[in-house]
């Protein structure tokens, strides 16, 4: 599925800058979607609700965060998944070093000594 997927620098800090944000906004919106609910109306809504039955254990079900929690769950999962490879998929590419064709042939024979080593006794 992803046979050579590379990614420069640029690209990876780009993908993770849009996950931080993405995940700041579901964030911000779930935050403002439960503190916008009115308590008041919840309140009257469930006055008479005072049972020990396992239904009830919520005060108020509809602003129950826990509801959500396999949503987030998956959703932490996919996120490590995709920050995972991301980052194997980081490539740091080299700049190509150039060698003009008149460097390479050498003019003058080059004379090398043998190692100096001591004479087996």
């Amino acid at each position: 599925m992803f046979g050579d997927l590379s990614l420069n620098g640029t690209m990876t800090t780009v993908v993770l800058f849009a996950l931080v944000a993405l995940t700041l906004g579901i964030i911000f919106y779930f935050r403002n979607r439960f503190k916008n609910s009115d308590l008041e109306a919840l309140k009257e809504k469930y006055a008479g609700n005072e049972g020990g039955s396992v239904a009830s254990r919520n005060k108020y079900p509809e602003v129950n965060a826990f509801d959500l929690s396999s949503t987030f769950w998956g959703y932490g999962l996919a996120i490590a998944l995709a920050t995972t490879v991301l980052g194997f998929s980081w490539t740091k590419y080299e700049k190509a070093v150039y060698v003009p064709d008149y460097d390479l042939s050498v003019d003058e024979e080059i004379e090398m000594e043998p190692p100096r080593t001591a004479e087996p006794p």
